[in-house]
């Protein structure tokens, strides 16, 4: 038992240097600001973004000019005109010639607006990351809940219990029946083992949840927060139609598509080849001389046909996902809507429950104190109420589950 003590001693000071300059009781709306500021993953998203803004400068930048400069000199001085050096102009022929790939049939356009529908994109899938980063923060916040009333739980019957002990030593317990003080001090035991369980899950998860939302300052979750982050429409049809009008990851199959047409458009145009086109100075001998240059591919073999099928068959396959992210999403609100409901309904029935595991331990507590119950009256109702606390609580944890699956799954998440 002292060994219990002074690891329960331990984690409270650990606890107590760790919640210096700590946010304390932090409600669930605030663990999803905080998240929306600062996670590590949002973060890099975002940046994402901004990458794709300069694809869309990248793909209006026109080609480069080409410049292009030949000379060439007569070797044999036998050949050379009346006093010509080498270097002499008569002596040499030169070609300069200046050209520039030309972009038709709008595909410098194509290009642009391809690049700005996967920006359109890129912001989706943000969105879809945010969608799952405050999913994952809401259920890591629910988990520090229940490790928080666990820790608050174990606490309150060990107190308790080290009070009922104190009473019956006081009454000459230990002298007048030693076994069942003893069973009293293994119960106790029992009960600070527990405890020492409670702080150090609670500690996990507080880690866990710091992590998530980038913040090192925090104590403790707000154990009467009852989450309503939002109105929940009771009726399915309404949940399945909001679903289907906010959930970004629709969102990001509806621009895949976008971004198919855009690209089936572009593969077609990239089917005529670009000519290369431009002027030549030519000097031979001090004869000028200046004509035009223009270089045009012949589609006779490749004229771009792999890849406009291939736009065909992605823009197929682009429609089939989306009708296909559809049908999951209404699937995965007709589950959340059937298990919030059932979680609601459990957790009404287990709190009639608990409140007489209360009057009960609470009775059978006063008789023992006055000897009018035994030790295994004490025990059965200690356990029963016990049993019956976690009970409540962990219904309680599954329902709030159920609420944020509920409001993942109709992406009402994500908007608040």
């Amino acid at each position: 038992m002292k060994y219990s003590i002074f690891l329960v001693f331990c984690l409270n000071v650990s606890f107590a240097g760790y919640g210096q300059d700590t946010i304390k009781s932090l409600e669930l709306s605030d663990a999803l600001s905080i998240a929306k500021l600062q996670n590590f993953s949002l973060q890099s998203s975002e940046l994402d973004i901004a990458i794709q803004h300069k694809e869309i400068v990248k793909a209006g930048i026109r080609p480069n000019p080409i410049f292009n400069i030949q000379s060439i000199a007569l070797l044999d001085h036998s050949y050379y005109p009346n006093d010509a050096l080498f270097t002499t102009g008569k002596n040499r022929q030169d070609w300069f010639q200046l050209t520039k790939k030309m972009q038709l049939y709008g595909v410098r356009q194509e290009k642009i607006e391809l690049e700005k529908q996967q920006l359109g994109q890129t912001i989706a899938l943000h969105n879809s990351n945010l969608r799952d980063v405050l999913y994952n923060v809401s259920i890591k916040w629910i988990d520090a809940w229940f490790a928080q009333v666990n820790k608050n739980m174990a606490a309150e019957s060990v107190a308790s219990l080290d009070s009922l002990i104190q009473h019956k030593k006081t009454d000459g317990i230990e002298t007048k029946n030693k076994n069942e003080y003893l069973r009293l001090l293994i119960l106790d035991d029992q009960y600070d083992i527990i405890s020492i369980d409670a702080q150090l899950d609670l500690r996990n998860e507080l880690n866990d949840l710091q992590f998530l939302i980038n913040s090192s300052y925090i104590k403790s979750v707000d154990i009467n927060d009852k989450i309503d982050l939002v109105d929940i429409p009771s009726n399915l049809d309404s949940l399945i139609s909001i679903a289907l009008r906010m959930r970004s990851d629709i969102a990001v199959y509806k621009q895949q598509v976008l971004i198919s047409e855009v690209n089936q458009t572009l593969q077609k145009s990239n089917s005529v080849p670009s000519p290369e086109v431009g002027f030549i100075v030519n000097p031979q001998n001090t004869i000028p001389y200046a004509g035009i240059f223009i270089t045009q591919p012949l589609p006779f073999l490749d004229h771009n046909q792999g890849e406009k099928q291939k736009a065909a068959i992605m823009l197929q396959k682009a429609r089939v996902e989306e009708l296909g992210i559809r049908t999951q999403v209404m699937n995965e609100v007709q589950k959340a809507y059937d298990a919030y409901t059932i979680q609601k309904m459990k957790l009404i029935k287990v709190e009639d429950a608990l409140a007489l595991a209360g009057v009960l331990v609470a009775d059978v507590r006063h008789n023992y104190i006055y000897n009018k119950n035994g030790y295994v009256d004490l025990w059965e109702a200690e356990r029963t109420w016990l049993e019956t606390k976690k009970l409540f609580y962990t219904t309680n944890y599954e329902y709030r589950k159920s609420i944020i699956e509920l409001l993942h799954a109709t992406g009402l998440l994500e908007q608040l």
